[in-house]
């Protein structure tokens, strides 16, 4: 009896582990154009891309625009989040760049994202800010 119910307790914590895993899977950051933010909120405003590369070929992941509007883009869909402190968030997201690395030509960071349910996923990013 003892084993059968060891053996359950492990089967839920190594399937709850498996679980947590596969969720983050969930949240996957595609790449727009420059040309599909609204001309609303172009001004000054930060910018990230995956890499170099994708930036000097304005393949971006992340836009704000020094205020109130961030704008992401989630399995090819751009989404609008606001700011709220610290973050931008809308009813699906928390979003937040931190740990930037300025250098002489861009910025090397972090760009957090958590959806509703507490899943997370961390990009390194590369990018500029500034008008």
């Amino acid at each position: 009896m003892k084993k059968n119910i060891i053996a359950f307790a492990l089967s839920l914590t190594f399937g709850f582990v498996f679980s947590q895993e596969k969720k983050d899977e969930k949240i996957e950051i595609t790449t727009f154009n420059l040309s599909e933010i609204p001309k609303s909120l172009y001004g000054c405003s930060c910018i990230y891309a995956n890499s170099k590369l994708e930036y000097q070929a304005d393949k971006y992941m992340y836009f704000d625009d020094l205020g109130k509007n961030c704008l992401i883009s989630i399995d090819s869909k751009i989404v609008s989040l606001e700011k709220e402190g610290d973050v931008f968030k809308n009813g699906e997201y928390t979003v937040f760049i931190e740990n930037i690395t300025e250098t002489d030509e861009a910025n090397n960071a972090d760009l957090i994202i958590i959806d509703k349910k507490g899943n997370k996923k961390l990009y390194k990013v590369y990018g500029k800010c500034g008008c």
